[in-house]
């Protein structure tokens, strides 16, 4: 089945803020006041859409700033891409059909696109890669963001 995307409704945020990943990969995990969280991911400053499989929530992506990471240069203009699947489907040799999904959705902006992947996420990189994605820096953030200080920058024109 093909994977939709479309803006996030208050049951899709409440699903996916309790998703919780183990390590290395647990400072994925979605923390904080949970009222805040829904009006945050709901806001449309954040577009945030749900990844649908079968009518079922698989996974949700945001666009723009909150796909960065505070310490990396993103001074060109470029679409910032932001995942998170639900933790039951990763590492299973589906990310590169994820990514797919979100990238052809994301072309629509017409803007090259660019993702932020801490550096111990190997499978993110290579699925990131593999959708033609090159890395174009590297950087340490200013403090410690989902469990590391570093990471890289990976564009598509």
């Amino acid at each position: 089945m093909p994977i939709e995307l479309r803006p996030v409704v208050e049951s899709d945020v409440r699903d996916f803020i309790t998703w919780r990943y183990e390590p290395p990969y647990d400072g994925y995990s979605i923390t904080g006041n949970e009222a805040e969280l829904v009006e945050y991911f709901l806001s449309g400053k954040v577009g945030c859409h749900a990844l649908l499989e079968n009518s079922e929530l698989i996974g949700f992506c945001t666009f723009g700033s909150d796909a960065q990471v505070p310490g990396g240069d993103y001074f060109q203009n470029r679409l910032d891409i932001g995942l998170g699947i639900r933790p039951a489907l990763t590492g299973q040799g589906n990310g590169r059909d994820f990514v797919a999904a979100v990238i052809e959705f994301a072309l629509q902006q017409e803007l090259p696109l660019r993702v932020t992947i801490a550096g111990i996420n190997e499978r993110a990189i290579k699925v990131w890669e593999a959708n033609g994605f090159r890395q174009t820096q590297n950087f340490e953030a200013e403090s410690e963001v989902m469990g590391t200080r570093r990471f890289g920058v990976y564009e598509r024109d």
